[in-house]
Parts: C-alpha cells; sequence; structure tokens
C-alpha cells in the first residue's frame, strides 16, 4: 500500500515503479492521508526501516 498527501503524486510515482518491477498486489490509497484523517479514521505513527 503506498500512500501521500492528497497533492502529493510520490506514492502514486512509487506504484508505477513497483508494478514494473513486477509486484502484483500493489494498491495506491490516491486520496491520501489527508482524506484518511478528514474521514476520523485511525492514524499510526510509522517508523521507516533504514537503508542497509
Amino acid at each position: 500500500v503506498f500512500y501521500c498527501r492528497s497533492d502529493c503524486w510520490l506514492s502514486w510515482n512509487a506504484v508505477k515503479r513497483a508494478a514494473n518491477l513486477g509486484y502484483t498486489s500493489v494498491y495506491w490509497y490516491r486520496d491520501g492521508l489527508d482524506a484518511w484523517e478528514a474521514a476520523k479514521l485511525p492514524v499510526a505513527t510509522a517508523q521507516p526501516e533504514p537503508f542497509q
């Protein structure tokens, strides 16, 4: 699942790249985190793993 802010296209770009790499279960939440929060849905802080 890829998401960003509502006016950000980085997540869309990430979905296209993942699909081109052969991933098949790829999802894009196009309305972004802003819409999720506006709908009063739960959010949690994510901690990304560092690159190695």
